[in-house]
């Protein structure tokens, strides 16, 4: 038997607790594929809603798989919506589809709060080449010069866009968490 989360068990942790310092934002769900059923809508209504109870003062999120539509009805309970979007990997090109797409979303939704949850491409630490071509997603070489050159596409891409919320860089920043 399935039990249903409880978004209450994480709202409530003692203050100083790690969840409290590392979460910004509260995930009702994520990739669900039965994306515009009733029974998956009515759940993520019900933890959308005890989440705004419980912490009215933090943003509630869900995110929507990449082959879904960007209007699927899973992702309209929150107050932001993430995305799993590969353009470039899986499908399209790194060189400039994932800002048109969302240009497109924003200019369709523009008061929708958007926010990137997934991107990116395969790598492998121990394979290399130089100028490498575009892998096969499905394949066993996965260069890891190749997800560089795809991330810095994709971040010029989504660094550009100030309406994509929740973008934060630390490729030179260490953090170092205890806990109490």
């Amino acid at each position: 038997m399935t039990q249903r989360p409880d978004p209450r068990d994480r709202t409530h942790h003692p203050v100083g607790h790690l969840d409290l310092v590392v979460v910004r934002r509260w995930g009702i769900g994520n990739e669900q594929t039965d994306y515009n059923g009733t029974a998956t809508n009515t759940l993520l209504q019900s933890l959308a809603d005890i989440v705004a109870s419980e912490d009215p003062d933090r943003l509630s999120t869900y995110a929507v798989r990449g082959e879904d539509p960007d209007n699927a009805q899973s992702g309209l309970h929150t107050h932001a919506t993430g995305f799993n979007k590969y353009y470039g990997w899986y499908y399209g090109s790194a060189d400039g589809d994932l800002g048109a797409w969302a240009d497109n979303l924003h200019t369709t939704s523009p008061s929708h709060r958007i926010a990137m949850s997934e991107y990116g491409a395969g790598a492998n630490t121990t394979q290399h080449a130089l100028n490498p071509p575009k892998p096969s997603p499905g394949g066993s070489w996965h260069p890891e010069e190749y997800q560089s050159l795809f991330h810095e596409a994709a971040w010029k891409q989504l660094a550009a866009r100030p309406y994509i919320m929740g973008l934060v860089r630390l490729g030179h920043v260490r953090l170092r968490l205890r806990r109490p």
